[in-house]
């Protein structure tokens, strides 16, 4: 993915070294202000009912065997340097944990992950 570009709910502008999140904590932020990048799931329970991903679930690969599947969504945490945090979502639908437009998803949030690392570089 290049910048420049909208990806899920996040455009990244190169020009002005800003980027915008359209779904989640709604809003434009400084590119260069941004210290640490996560992946996080809410539960589906939770989703527009309270801030976004002040629900957050811990997915573990051994969680099929033991319990039933969740409705997740999938998003992104940033941090500041100054540790503020703002979310922005991902998935647009909730998603069953472990399906494969979770695993679809989950990847789209890893590659935005990874445009956030390589602009510290």
């Amino acid at each position: 993915m290049e910048l420049g570009k909208k990806v899920n709910s996040i455009i990244f502008d190169r020009d002005k070294k800003k980027f915008k999140i359209l779904s989640g904590d709604i809003g434009e932020y400084d590119l260069l202000k941004v210290k640490k990048v996560r992946i996080l799931y809410e539960d589906a329970k939770f989703y527009k009912k309270s801030p976004p991903f002040s629900h957050t679930m811990l997915l573990s690969s051994f969680e099929p065997l033991f319990v039933a599947m969740k409705n997740v969504y999938v998003g992104i945490e940033i941090v500041f340097d100054d540790n503020k945090k703002v979310y922005a979502y991902v998935s647009e639908e909730k998603q069953q944990q472990f399906s494969d437009e979770f695993h679809k998803t989950k990847r789209e949030a890893e590659e935005i992950k990874e445009m956030f690392e390589n602009l510290k570089e």
